[in-house]
C-alpha cells in the first residue's frame, strides 16, 4: 500500500538547544514504554488490519515506519522513510533472463509435485497447477517439459483425478493442457490425451446433461479407435511391412503408454456401465459397451475378463455384485457367498 506521506518534504532537526516544539536529534534516548522514540506511540493501522502504524503524540500524525528520533510538535516534521533495499536488478540478457524465469519456475513446480503426493494437499496443489499454466503467456521446450512432469505427477493415484472433491479442478488444469497441447512437443501428445481422457471427459461423464454425456462418450470411443491403431501401427513397424494411408501419418508409442491408455478405457467403462442405469443414457451405453466389445481384441486378458464380466451383468447372465458385510456377522457371511459370480 503507498504511504499517504509519500511527496510530503522532511525537514531535518534543528541544531542548538531543543526548546519546546523542537525536534529532538537521532539517538535520543529511547524513553517510551515500548521502545520508541519520546512522543510517538505504536497504534493499530485503519487501512491494514491486524498491522500497526506510528502515532505522533503531538500532532496525531502517522507513519508506517519505525520513527529513529523524538517526536516533533510541529506538523509535517516527520522523520525520514528508511530507504529500502534496492530489487535485484533484472538481467538486459533474454537468454540469462529466461534461465531466471526457468529457474524459479523449476523450485515453484517441484513443490507441487510435492503436495500433489499428499491427499490432503492435492486439490490445493491442483488450483496452483492451474493458475500457472493457465497464466503462462507461451510454454518454451524447456518449461513445457517442467508443465509435463508436474501433470504426470497428478496421475500418481487415478482416482484422486475423479474423486467427487477435487474431479472439478483437475478438469480445469486438463481443459488447459488440451488448449495448450500444441506447445509441447508432439512425442508428448499421446501421454496428455490419455490423461485428458481421465481428468477431462472422465469428469464429464458424471452429468445429468444427456448432449454433454453423448459428447464425452464419443471422445471415449475415439480413444478406443485411436489405441487400436496406435497399437497395430507399433506391430507394423515391428514386422518391418509398410503401412496403409490409414496408418501411414500415425507415430507409434511406447509400449507402457498403450497401456496406460487401456487402463484408462477400463476405468471409464466402469462410470458408463453405473451411468448406464439412467432412462436417458440407455442407448448411448449400448453403443459404448458394442465399440469395446468390437474391440476386445486390443485389451489384456486381465481387461478383456472385466469387459465381459459387465457386458454378462447388463445381459442378465450375472448378478451385480454386492457390496459385502464385513463385520463378520452371520448375515454378512450368508449374503457373501450368495453374491459371488
Amino acid at each position: 500500500m503507498a504511504n499517504p506521506y509519500d511527496g510530503l518534504p522532511t525537514v531535518s532537526a534543528p541544531s542548538g538547544p531543543s526548546g519546546a516544539g523542537a525536534a529532538v536529534p537521532r539517538g535520543t534516548k529511547r524513553s517510551a514504554p515500548d521502545g520508541l522514540p519520546e512522543g510517538w506511540k505504536r497504534v493499530p493501522s485503519r487501512s491494514r488490519p491486524g498491522q500497526f502504524t506510528y502515532e505522533n503524540q503531538f500532532t496525531k500524525e502517522r507513519i508506517s515506519w519505525i520513527p529513529d528520533c523524538a517526536a516533533s510538535r510541529t506538523p509535517k516534521n516527520l522523520p525520514p522513510e528508511p530507504k529500502r533495499a534496492p530489487k535485484p536488478a533484472r538481467s538486459s540478457d533474454p537468454e540469462e533472463a529466461q534461465k531466471q524465469s526457468v529457474a524459479k519456475l523449476k523450485v515453484f513446480l517441484e513443490k507441487i509435485k510435492v503436495y500433489l503426493a499428499t491427499e490432503e494437499k492435492f486439490g490445493a496443489a491442483c488450483k496452483l497447477l492451474h493458475k500457472s499454466l493457465f497464466s503462462s503467456a507461451a510454454l518454451s521446450a524447456d518449461i513445457s517439459d517442467l508443465y509435463f512432469d508436474a501433470l504426470k505427477a497428478t496421475q500418481a493415484v487415478p482416482e484422486r483425478c475423479y474423486a467427487d472433491k477435487d474431479r472439478r479442478i483437475v478438469k480445469h488444469v486438463f481443459k488447459v493442457v488440451r488448449e495448450k497441447k500444441d506447445a509441447f512437443p508432439k512425442a508428448q501428445h499421446f501421454q496428455l490425451d490419455t490423461w485428458i481422457l481421465r481428468s477431462v471427459t472422465h469428469n464429464e461423464l458424471y452429468t445429468d446433461d444427456s448432449y454433454e454425456f453423448n459428447r464425452a462418450t464419443k471422445e471415449f470411443t475415439d480413444a478406443v479407435l485411436e489405441a487400436e491403431l496406435r497399437g497395430k501401427k507399433r506391430i507394423i513397424e515391428q514386422l518391418g511391412t509398410e503401412a496403409d494411408n490409414l496408418l501411414r501419418d500415425l507415430e507409434a508409442v511406447p509400449p507402457e503408454q498403450l497401456t496406460e491408455r487401456k487402463r484408462v478405457i477400463v476405468e471409464i467403462l466402469g462410470t458408463i456401465h453405473k451411468q448406464a442405469k439412467l432412462p436417458w443414457a440407455i442407448s448411448t451405453c449400448n453403443s459404448v459397451f458394442k465399440h469395446i466389445t468390437d474391440h476386445r481384441s486390443i485389451f489384456e486378458p486381465d481387461e478383456q475378463a472385466i469387459i465381459d464380466n459387465a457386458n454378462d451383468v447388463r445381459s442378465g447372465k450375472k448378478a451385480p455384485p454386492r457390496k459385502e458385510d464385513h463385520t463378520g456377522s452371520l448375515q454378512g457371511r450368508v449374503l457373501a457367498r450368495q453374491t459371488k459370480f
